[in-house]
């Protein structure tokens, strides 16, 4: 009875010794399969960073509702600000519509949108000339790689006002930066002011 029992005891203790070191070496490369994971059995946490790849993904997967916001800033000038004749000038902004991402300084650069992010960017602007019908009116968004857009034109002349709008499209590294620039030919100083300066991130 002695012999049987300790014959039980170590066959079962063999049994969970076993259980209980099975390794990754054990196991036939291929052969752990979805039907063999519990539901929720891989967590996030599991995950190698950067291990799911586009083509682990299938079509439609990530939604809208998944995705993080995307960097963008609004900013504007509540006045005017005078460019002499013939000299281009950077156009300010004093106030912000949105950023959530810190792109804009109200005091330090207030010229400049400075993106954190590295990639490519949609940047437009809105300045608005005094009425003068003299010369011609050039607005420019400007990067470190030169100009990303540019409109120019003759003015409207008095009483109406130009209008000038301007779009473009720009690769920027993180801590660059983009500004808008305006030049005129009336012969005397001449007041624009910057009504709308947004840039947006479009991705990588």
């Amino acid at each position: 009875m002695v012999v049987a029992l300790a014959a039980l005891f170590a066959a079962l203790s063999g049994t969970a010794y076993a259980a209980n070191t099975i390794r990754s070496t054990d196991i036939v490369d291929g052969q752990v399969k979805t039907a063999d994971l519990a539901n929720g059995a891989v967590t996030s946490t599991k995950l190698k960073d950067g291990g799911v790849a586009t083509r682990d993904l299938a079509g439609g997967a990530v939604t809208a509702g998944k995705l993080g916001a995307a960097p963008v800033a609004i900013v504007s000038n509540s006045a005017s600000e005078s460019a002499a004749a013939a000299t281009p000038v950077s156009l300010h902004a004093d106030s912000e519509t949105s950023d959530a991402f810190n792109m804009h300084d109200q005091v330090t650069n207030n010229q400049d949108l400075v993106v954190s992010t590295s990639g490519t960017y949609l940047v437009c602007a809105d300045v608005e000339w005094a009425a003068n019908s003299g010369g011609y009116r050039r607005t420019s968004i400007v990067s470190p790689n030169g100009n990303v857009a540019t409109v120019a034109g003759p003015p409207l002349p008095s009483p109406a006002f130009t209008d000038q709008s301007v779009c473009g499209i720009e690769q920027l590294a993180g801590g660059q930066s983009v500004h808008v620039s305006v030049l005129q030919g009336s012969g005397a100083a001449l007041n624009a002011q910057l009504t709308r300066f947004a840039i947006r991130f479009l991705g990588k």
